[in-house]
Parts: C-alpha cells; structure tokens; sequence
C-alpha cells in the first residue's frame, strides 16, 4: 500500500528548514501578527512539533522527523544533495559541500571535489580532512552509526589535497554515489578531540562544542519544549537562509499542535492527521498540501512455512485483504492500493501492472489447488494432528479487512 504523506503546511514535512530557506520571507510573522516576530524585528518562523531531538550528531542519534530536518538542512551539509525528481528516472543530485563529481573508467572511484568557499560556523575552512574524518567515523564499530551498511563496499577515503576527495571502493553498483555522499559531513578539527570510543557516553558534550556548515546553527534548546535555531552568518550561500530564526515548539498532542496553528501561534505544522484533513482544508486561514513520499506499508508472508510456500496461497490472503477500504476509511484517501514494491509516483513503477482485486472468495480455491486441504496439515495442542480446511483459510483472510470496519480514527 502506497501511503500519500499525511498532508501538511509544508511539501517536504521532514526538511522544514529547507523550506523556511526558499518560501519564507524575511518579513515572516504570523498569519495574523500574533506569532513571535522575534526580538529587534528579526524574522522567525514557528514551527509546531511533536518529537525533541536527541542530541546534534548524526551518527549517535535515532534517525527522526526532527532529526532530518535540523542535521541534514539546518546545521549541516552533505557533499551532494539527492533531489525529489524520480518520478521521470533516476533522482539527480545537486551539489552541497562538493561543486562536482566524476568516477574513474572502472567505476571504483568517485572523486568529489570541494568547493573553495565552505566555512564551518567558527571561520575554519571545511576540507577533505572532514570527509574523510567523517568516513572513518561512520564505519567506527563503536560509534555503532545505523546507517554504516551503506559503507560496506567503500574500501577507503583517500584526500588527495584539501578540496580533493576520492571513495575507493571494491566494487562499481548502481548506488556508489547515494553511499558515499550518506550522511552529513562533521568537523574534525571539533570533535576529533572526542575518542570515537567515548561518543555514545557523551552526547552533551557535542552540543557544548558545536561547529555547524549548514545555514542555521543551533542558539538554544530547552528539552521537550522548544528548539531555536539561528542563522549561521558563515553559511557559503549569502542568499541563504531568507530568515532570521526557525522555533521548533513542542506539543506532542495532535490537537495542542492544532490549536496553535489556528490561534496563530505557529506557521507550519509537521503533518496534519488524515482525520483533520478536511477541516484544515476548508480553513481559508490555513493552506493543505499533501505529497507522496517514496515508502510503502506492505505484509511478508514467511515462504519458509509450507502454508505460505506456494504462491496462490500468498495471492489469495492478498486478495482476503480489502486494501481499498483500508485506505479510504482508515487514511480517508490519503493513501492508493499499492501495485509492486516501488510506490507508484516511483520512475521504476510498472504502470502496466494492475493491483490484484478484492476477492475473499478466491482464498479457498486457491488453497485446494494447492492441495493444502489433502497435505497440509497442523497439531492442535489438545486435539493432535487435523487437516488446514481451505475454508479456515477463507476466515484467516478476512479477518484484516476488518480493519475498514473499525471506528475512523487517525493511526498513530
């Protein structure tokens, strides 16, 4: 099941500062006047959230909404930046810290090369040194980073002068450069001064030394409250960012985070419920915009159990589940049947392939076809060993299409 993105007062609701970068004026204030213009007549946006974040560096953090969007477009940069255009092919890549690009004729190195103008927030030129510093700080076995996978085929970074970098790897695939340039470039000259050994002890001690490269940097945090972030005057771009201050104020409530928005206590929410949709739609002081992101809720059958080893079987419990209801009564639409295992606004999506149908009755013949009524057979703890009736089977695939019947409510 593709799942539309629970709509928002934003396109890209984890990367709202790349937002308040290119929507917000410098003038921004509340809708009304109401929001906090910020002190001197400096220009805030306030965001409304529902998680805190866990400390400013990435690889000792849990991945989050908030995560995102304050490490990968507030306080840091990534060497080139994978765009939102895969609807058409292959997303594109724009760059960030590195001005370019190019992989050697056999494919096992990517050199990047830096731009000449990067400055981390304390005047100290961001250079190869921190590419590869960063490099041998995700593949730290005790820095234990969630994402080191995506570094398994790079063999190593090499610096070839300061604003030259090349990945050695062991073998040419398709993602080389989505592995190299994941994750966010950190300061060496920082935070070498901490032994990789001691980093998941100490997470204070990184926002007691904070050096950023991206537009914001980070001016107070009051946990479980508020998270302020400030324009970093040392940011590579002079156009950028277009405001002063971005606050992030807390309300993990659903219906707290509302009510500042429409008392005009704050000019985005992080997402909007499906159940609010409609009423937040029809507000003409509030504006809806929902996309599709690229991930999908799906169920995996386990092939290694005889009852799901045969494929007319899984295509018959697919069949017992009324996705269609699920969508319009549990998403209120906010969400399609899926088709395959790429989302359908995915350039690799098959157009051609039609999502199987809503047919509870195919489950039984599916199941004698496969002779699970002759051969299959289960131990009852009391009763002992008894044949799997197709018909039980029938029951089986019913059952989560009553999930359309539950009361509707918005899922956590």
């Amino acid at each position: 099941m593709n799942r539309l993105k629970p709509p928002s007062r934003t396109a890209r609701w984890a990367q709202v500062p790349v937002l308040a970068l290119a929507v917000l004026t410098a003038a921004c204030t509340g809708a009304g006047g109401d929001a906090d213009g910020g002190a001197g007549g400096e220009s805030t946006a306030i965001v409304a959230y529902s998680v805190d974040m866990q400390g400013v560096n990435e690889l000792t953090t849990q991945s989050t909404a908030i995560h995102n969007a304050l490490i990968y477009h507030g306080l840091f940069r990534v060497l080139m930046d994978e765009l939102p255009d895969y609807e058409d092919g292959p997303p594109s890549f724009e760059p960030q810290l590195a001005e370019r690009y190019e992989f050697s004729e056999d494919r096992l190195e990517l050199t990047f090369y830096l731009r000449d103008d990067v400055f981390w927030s304390d005047g100290v030129l961001v250079t190869a040194d921190d590419v590869r510093w960063t490099w041998q700080a995700q593949v730290h076995p005790q820095v234990a980073w969630g994402f080191v996978e995506a570094k398994k085929w790079i063999t190593d970074v090499e610096v070839v002068d300061p604003r030259t970098v090349t990945f050695h790897f062991s073998k040419a695939y398709a993602g080389q450069l989505q592995d190299a340039t994941l994750g966010v470039v950190l300061p060496k000259h920082a935070w070498s001064k901490l032994p990789f050994e001691e980093w998941r002890q100490n997470n204070q001690w990184f926002i007691d030394h904070l050096v950023v490269n991206g537009p914001f940097t980070l001016e107070s945090w009051e946990p479980q409250q508020r998270i302020v972030v400030r324009r970093n005057d040392h940011y590579f771009d002079p156009d950028l960012p277009k405001i002063d201050r971005v606050v992030f104020q807390l309300a993990p409530d659903d219906n707290s985070r509302m009510a500042m928005m429409r008392s005009k206590q704050a000019h985005m929410l992080e997402f909007v419920l499906p159940s609010d949709a409609a009423a937040v739609e029809a507000d003409p002081d509030l504006r809806l915009v929902s996309h599709i992101p690229r991930y999908f809720f799906f169920l995996q059958w386990n092939v290694s159990r005889p009852l799901f080893a045969d494929k007319r079987v899984r295509q018959a419990l697919t069949m017992g589940i009324d996705r269609q209801e699920i969508v319009d009564s549990v998403y209120y639409g906010y969400a399609s049947v899926g088709h395959s295992v790429f989302p359908s606004n995915h350039w690799a999506h098959n157009k051609e392939i039609e999502p199987r149908p809503y047919d509870p009755g195919a489950g039984p013949g599916a199941a004698r076809r496969a002779g699970l009524g002759r051969h299959r057979r289960r131990r009852h703890p009391r009763q002992g060993w008894h044949p799997v009736e197709p018909e039980a089977l029938q029951h089986r695939c019913r059952l989560p299409s009553g999930l359309g019947r539950l009361p509707r409510q918005p899922v956590p």
